[in-house]
This record gives structure tokens, C-alpha cells and sequence, in this order.
């Protein structure tokens, strides 16, 4: 197939990449508008350049687990809602920062980590988090204030859970 080369690519003023299977290095692809990268025996979605608003992220691609969300993946795009799968154990560094229209975030029970800035600036206003999580960040959800986020039977606010941290001992 036809390569891609992201330094080519402008999401703001390209359609999105037709070649569904082109893959442009020996360890990243690109397939149904998701930007992936193989990571030992892993994938991390490095990027999306769709036009869905309602996206369910893969559990898999040609059978290896998608198991981050990295930095800046989803950033600024006009999603609405975010299915992340089992499987997924972090979600990076202002991950899907100013998608000002995502209202609705579906998070997986495998999740450990929430990096700083992930949710910023986003409309969600309920979240669950996961029992098993180990570490939100600061800035996780920084300017989506009224956001109330549900963990281990409880809810709180977003200034009450933010900077959270559990030791791994």
C-alpha cells in the first residue's frame, strides 16, 4: 500500500488518510483512522484522525493488545464519546485535552494510570473511575470543574481526587 508519512498529514486541513492498512514505518500503522505504534508486545494509539464522534477503540489490532493511550492522542478533535477497552493501563499526558464537545467516557477496569491534563478542558461531567487505579494526575481534569468522578462507591469532586496517588508496595 501507499505509505503515509505524518509529517505530510495536517488533520486541520486533510481529509483523513484513505489507506486503511498503510503502514509507514516498521513499527507504527495506520488503520480505521487510528494511529498505532507497536511497543514490544503491545500497541499504544498514538494519534486519530477520524471524523467519528463516537469512537470504540479496538481491544486489539492483528491480535497485540492496545494497552495505552498515548500523549496528545485524541487532542482537540470533536469526539463526543470514547469507548477505551480492557486492556488499556494508561491514558497519557493531555490525551484527549480540549475535546470540548466529549461528554461521555467509558473507562476500562484494567486502567492504573490517569496522566495530568488527560480530561482538560472536556465537557464530561460524571466519570467512573476504575477500582483498580493507582495514579490520577494533577491537571487530569483541569478546567472541567464540575465533573464528578465516581471511585470505589464513592463521589467526588474533582478537586478532591486530583494529585491522587497509591503506593505500589
Amino acid at each position: 500500500p501507499e505509505e503515509y508519512d505524518p509529517d505530510e498529514y495536517d488533520p486541520e486541513e486533510d481529509e483523513p488518510y484513505e489507506d486503511e492498512t498503510a503502514v509507514y514505518d516498521e513499527e507504527t500503522l495506520f488503520e480505521n483512522n487510528f494511529i498505532y505504534e507497536f511497543e514490544g508486545n503491545s500497541i499504544i494509539i498514538t494519534g486519530y484522525v477520524g471524523n467519528e464522534q463516537y469512537v470504540v477503540i479496538p481491544e486489539e489490532v492483528y491480535g497485540v493488545s492496545v494497552e495505552e493511550i498515548d500523549d496528545f492522542a485524541f487532542s482537540g478533535t470533536d469526539v463526543i464519546s470514547v469507548i477505551i477497552p480492557e486492556g488499556v493501563t494508561r491514558i497519557g499526558y493531555a490525551a484527549f485535552l480540549e475535546c470540548t464537545e466529549l461528554t461521555e467516557v467509558s473507562l476500562p477496569e484494567s486502567l492504573l494510570t490517569i496522566e495530568g491534563w488527560a480530561f482538560a478542558k472536556t465537557a464530561v461531567e460524571e466519570l467512573r473511575i476504575p477500582y483498580g487505579i493507582k495514579r490520577v494526575e494533577e491537571f487530569a481534569f483541569q478546567d472541567s470543574e464540575s465533573i464528578v468522578l465516581h471511585c470505589w462507591g464513592e463521589s467526588y469532586t474533582y478537586e478532591e481526587l486530583t494529585g491522587f496517588y497509591i503506593d505500589e508496595e
